[in-house]
């Protein structure tokens, strides 16, 4: 066959798009038997005979156990998702430290260490030489386990921009336009192209509006995330797709102005809600400024968690007072985005029952009742899934990238 003709890419292409539909499918519809993959895919019963056991070689698939039909004859054996020999690293940079937790395809998690990153200002190489070196010692644990690194995804708390990402700025970090993916490939090259960055407000927004759902019903269209830790951060969700905005910015909240002339902003304005609501604000509000600036913002926030806890009054106070402020932050999101629900992550979640927020909202004479007396049933709940929503989110959104990608599946199965 002449190379001209492209007909041999043309047959890989259509390989590789069968595949990445038939494992996209199984992963949705698991436990499934073959005519159903093909009622739903139209991909041919023959083309499953082959397909089915070479993703099983591969370990992306695998074959449960069969039972008779109603009439007998041949067991049918149902196919799940496996994905136990390819796994994910998720990277997730704190102000303090460097997390990475690697996971199987199907989620299922098999290292999770981190290392102190010394928060050096200025110098974005030191974080990334810390990164590199829990990655190298993750990659060998996998190669124990007989386990190949399919993906890293990289989570920044800070906005990027471009096509590839670039980290646009960090006041955490003072990072300005700094390509990440650029130095951890140069200094692991094997990881070239199999590198992703992604925002940890955006990656947490996914994976909490996901935990939403339950089996019998699924997760609402419309969620809006709203998180504080070492800053505020948040994401929206509407029409079931994440906004990302024209340069990939779309919701960045810390900066919506709540009290015109209140506390002075880093951003130069006076009252935005981090300046308002954020953990230096409600940490100094409660006496723990000192601690913050001796041990660190994650720190001072533990202490301000087990005193409300506790049932410090001034932690208590603060607390309630950030409250107030999310609760009006909350009745703008409402009036512009219609969400189904709005979700409280970070430390928030864990302080929800003490932030006072009202049952009822009013904007003029109209009163908007959000039901917040049924936290299962109510507007504004507490996130599910902790301190690992930005990893979940992360690790999922590497998979699909993965799956759903016809070349790497055709490269993988050759």
């Amino acid at each position: 066959m002449s190379p001209r003709t492209g007909r041999p890419a043309d047959v890989a292409g259509v390989r590789g798009q069968n595949l990445a539909l038939l494992v996209q499918d199984v992963r949705r519809h698991g436990p499934t038997t073959r005519a159903e993959v093909s009622a739903r895919t139209g991909l041919a019963r023959a083309s499953l005979t082959t397909m089915v056991p070479e993703l099983v070689t591969a370990g992306l698939l695998r074959e449960t156990p069969g039972t008779a039909g109603p009439r007998g004859g041949r067991p049918v054996a149902p196919i799940v998702f496996d994905g136990s020999r390819m796994a994910i690293a998720s990277v997730e940079i704190t102000v303090s430290d460097v997390l990475v937790e690697t996971a199987d395809l199907a989620g299922r998690r098999l290292r999770l260490d981190g290392a102190p990153h010394g928060r050096p200002l200025g110098d974005p190489d030191a974080v990334v030489a810390v990164i590199t070196t829990l990655l190298d010692d993750h990659t060998r644990t996998l190669r124990e386990l007989g386990v190949d690194l399919g993906m890293v995804v990289v989570i920044m708390p800070a906005p990027l921009a471009g096509d590839p990402p670039v980290v646009l700025a960090s006041s955490d970090f003072e990072w300005r336009r700094f390509d990440l993916l650029a130095a951890i490939t140069a200094l692991r090259p094997d990881l070239a192209g199999r590198c992703l960055l992604v925002n940890d407000a955006n990656m947490a927004t996914i994976a909490e509006a996901q935990a939403l759902g339950d089996p019998g019903s699924p997760a609402p269209a419309d969620v809006v995330y709203l998180k504080s830790l070492t800053g505020i951060g948040g994401g929206v969700i509407t029409g079931g797709r994440l906004v990302t905005g024209n340069r990939g910015i779309g919701f960045e909240p810390g900066h919506i102005l709540v009290r015109p002339g209140g506390r002075p902003c880093v951003c130069g304005r006076h009252g935005c809600f981090i300046a308002e609501a954020g953990p230096e604000a409600v940490l100094g509000d409660a006496g723990l400024s000192a601690l913050a600036g001796s041990a660190g913002i994650s720190v001072a926030v533990a202490e301000l968690v087990e005193r409300v806890r506790g049932g410090d009054p001034q932690a208590r106070s603060a607390v309630a007072s950030a409250g107030e402020v999310i609760a009006s932050v909350t009745l703008d999101i409402a009036l512009t985005f219609d969400p189904a629900r709005v979700v409280l992550g970070g430390y928030w979640a864990d302080v929800f029952d003490h932030l006072g927020l009202p049952q009822t909202l009013q904007l003029g004479d109209d009163s908007f009742d959000f039901a917040w007396a049924a936290p299962e049933d109510g507007f504004i709940v507490p996130g599910r899934l902790g301190a690992r929503a930005a990893r979940i989110g992360a690790a999922g959104h590497a998979v699909e990238q993965l799956l759903g990608t016809p070349l790497w599946l055709s490269n993988f199965m050759s």
